[in-house]
């Protein structure tokens, strides 16, 4: 593929995307993507990684539910990406996500972000 013909797609939903693209197509776009987010996450070396939908992270293995709302609805799931510990959360825009729950995975990511810094300051990294 040359570099002038590399594009992002965005559709307004899954189901939009999978419709309109034939599945060879997004296989071929899928491997693409993999790759480059492989080549990003081992040259920055995260601690950890905020996957946005839970199909993201899935893309790269299995997760467990992390943060659940009190109906039992599963806000954050936890996993591994590129040998990098992972958080992901509920779409954000396309999950119909109440005020409240949003504030809960707010204060989930903004505890991993906490935890993060704590640590690489008692370790003396920060």
């Amino acid at each position: 593929m040359r570099r002038d013909q590399r594009n992002f797609l965005r559709s307004p939903t899954v189901d939009d995307y999978k419709r309109n693209l034939d599945k060879n197509v997004r296989a071929q776009i899928e491997a693409f993507c993999l790759a480059r987010v492989v080549q990003i996450v081992e040259a920055i070396n995260p601690k950890s990684i905020v996957a946005i939908g839970f199909d993201t992270l899935k893309l790269f293995g299995a997760s467990t539910p992390d943060l659940a709302n009190d109906k039992g609805r599963t806000l954050t799931r936890t996993g591994i990406i590129v040998g990098q510990s992972a958080l992901a959360t509920l779409h954000l825009s396309g999950a119909h996500i109440s005020n409240h729950d949003r504030d809960s995975i707010r204060d989930r990511v903004l505890c991993l972000s906490f935890k993060l810094h704590h640590y690489r300051a008692v370790r003396g990294t920060d």
